[in-house]
């Protein structure tokens, strides 16, 4: 894909410099034809008619002289009106291609900043996927947990009526230390409370 955007930027930029070189020639020769314009305008305007007179030339043989001048810049203006439209027409064109470069060469460029958005994307969908099966495995594990102190609840309350009071003192107080082992909350008053059984 690359290869062929490549190949078509190069076809584009060579009919660019054609166009170029042709626009450049056409220029170099509407501007002679101008000049050959002017050069027949200033020849008429500076006296041609007084040499014409001054060289012996009858009324008509002028006035046929005048006339050939005049086609002459006729067809120097029709041929000034045809460049002008060729001209016109290469400019467009020229125009044209230059678009066409443009447009393509910001979908060369924008092309790599879409792929880098899109791995940018993927990558951060995938790190919230990880962190939320994470988190269900945490709740699942929490769950588990619940139950089982639950249980352990359920069971104390069933001993309640079964043991003696001392007993069953010191057997909750077992089961609370245990419970609060098992959810990592342990605190100091447990630790006192255990060394102190523990000496005893």
């Amino acid at each position: 894909m690359v290869a062929n955007n490549s190949e078509e930027l190069q076809r584009v930029w060579g009919m660019v410099e054609e166009l170029c070189q042709q626009l450049s020639l056409n220029r170099e020769y509407s501007a002679q034809l101008a000049r050959q314009a002017n050069n027949l305008k200033a020849q008429i305007g500076n006296g041609v008619g007084q040499s014409l007179v001054s060289a012996g030339l009858s009324p008509e043989a002028f006035e046929s002289e005048v006339v050939q001048k005049n086609t002459q810049l006729l067809e120097t203006n029709k041929s000034l009106r045809e460049e002008n439209e060729e001209l016109t027409k290469l400019i467009a064109h020229y125009e044209r291609g230059m678009e066409n470069v443009v447009a393509k060469m910001r979908n060369y460029a924008a092309r790599p900043f879409r792929k880098m958005i899109h791995k940018e994307y993927s990558a951060q969908l995938e790190r919230e996927q990880a962190c939320n099966e994470q988190l269900r495995k945490l709740a699942l594990d929490r769950e588990e947990q619940l139950k089982r102190v639950s249980a352990l609840i359920r069971e104390a309350y069933k001993a309640e009526t079964e043991l003696e009071p001392d007993i069953l003192s010191e057997t909750l107080s077992i089961e609370n230390r245990g419970l609060k082992e098992m959810l990592g909350i342990f605190d100091a008053e447990d630790e006192i409370e255990s060394c102190h059984n523990a000496s005893s």
